[in-house]
């Protein structure tokens, strides 16, 4: 999953950065100059309420929040004295979280009638056949396509080519988008960047850049991308998503059980437990954040525990879990997936060492202007940036 890098390493570039999730989505404008980390000049946020639609007013609510959130990023941008200095936008990209990105293992086993040596066209033509199962579909585009797991006679091998084998399993990452959900936020990006080249990318494929990056080299790790209609997980084995799982909870969901039937609403109660985190809530308040958390929490056990099932049905998740989620439920989340409960799921037995991935994780690779407040999405926007031009 490791394509080419967004732009040249030579001067300093401009990018426009879309990010597309389930509660909303945001936009940046982000500086990079060689040997310094990424800069996020101006970025809009736009956020859905909690409330129920259907599937198609829910995807016409995400579009119309990303047209505004860029065009008001845009026209920020233009504002600021820094526009003289760093000039156009130069290059263009989206990020699709769950549900709109989705990523797929795919699976393809051969089996030799006597031994055989392998080569690079028998790996790549056992991926084509294990993607070719599957196709996208006119209603969905692929994304990215990788060869994630290698194994000869049913031992894993991260260095196939030239060994003698008698039989090959390839496990292929794919990962899709709605056509039309691709074909607007090209559209959108076409119009605030008229002449700046547009790619795109899953949630997966930022994540594993980032997460890549940071951890040991070979080390294994699990990512759950919490996002507000739907979430994520995927497990990284040998420095490649090995499995993949997509839950239909996310925060709206936790919200909706935490508040139930009380005086409060879903948004009312995210409010409250930001309140209580920036010291502003009385006791009483705090008491209530607790408890209806605490409510809302066996859905959640629910819900995460079956996909966590679907994971380990070959091998148990590794030990190391971070997680992408609403910053207020950050503290939430550490404690929660940090439970005992999940070590039926861990290859070492004990609960996850969970770590939330905020900008304060990424300040190796991204910065906020002046004026810019951060957001945990577009920290991740611009730490791929960085990343991919270092």
């Amino acid at each position: 999953m490791h394509l080419l890098p967004l732009t040249s390493k030579r001067g300093g570039s401009v990018h426009l950065g879309l990010d597309i999730g389930s509660g909303g989505a945001a936009t940046a404008v982000i500086a990079v100059r060689e040997g310094a980390p990424a800069r996020v000049l101006a970025s809009t946020r736009v956020t859905l309420p909690f409330e129920d639609r259907t599937s198609a007013q829910h995807a016409a609510a995400v579009r119309t929040a990303l047209a505004d959130a860029g065009h008001a990023v845009r026209d920020t941008y233009a504002k600021l004295p820094v526009f003289a200095e760093s000039g156009p936008i130069t290059r263009a990209f989206a990020v699709f979280h769950a549900p709109w990105g989705e990523s797929a293992t795919r699976d393809s086993l051969v089996s030799f009638t006597a031994p055989t040596r392998i080569t690079p066209a028998l790996l790549e033509k056992a991926a084509r056949e294990s993607a070719g199962r599957e196709k996208a579909g006119a209603a969905r585009t692929i994304l990215e396509q990788a060869i994630v797991h290698v194994e000869l006679n049913g031992y894993t091998t991260a260095f196939p080519a030239g060994k003698i084998a008698r039989s090959l399993r390839v496990i292929t990452l794919e990962s899709t988008v709605p056509a039309d959900f691709l074909a607007h936020a090209k559209e959108l990006a076409g119009t605030l960047a008229p002449d700046a080249p547009f790619v795109a990318h899953s949630a997966a494929y930022e994540y594993d850049a980032i997460v890549h990056e940071r951890a040991p080299a070979g080390a294994g790790y699990a990512f759950l991308d919490i996002g507000s209609e739907a979430s994520a997980c995927y497990c990284v084995r040998d420095g490649a998503i090995a499995e993949q799982a997509t839950v239909a909870a996310g925060t709206r969901s936790l919200m909706r059980h935490a508040s139930g039937e009380g005086a409060r609403t879903a948004d009312e109660l995210l409010s409250l437990i930001g309140m209580a985190i920036e010291g502003s809530a009385n006791d009483a308040a705090r008491s209530e954040v607790a408890a209806a958390l605490a409510a809302a929490e066996p859905n959640v056990m629910r819900a995460f525990g079956e996909a966590f099932s679907g994971l380990t049905a070959r091998e148990r998740m590794p030990a190391s879990l971070v997680i992408a989620i609403h910053p207020k439920l950050a503290a939430w989340a550490t404690a929660f997936f940090g439970r005992l409960d999940f070590s039926q799921f861990t290859e070492t037995g004990r609960p996850f060492t969970v770590e939330v991935m905020t900008p304060r994780v990424l300040a190796e690779y991204m910065a906020f202007g002046q004026g810019v407040a951060p957001d945990a999405g577009v920290a991740a926007l611009a730490a791929l940036v960085h990343i991919r031009n270092a």
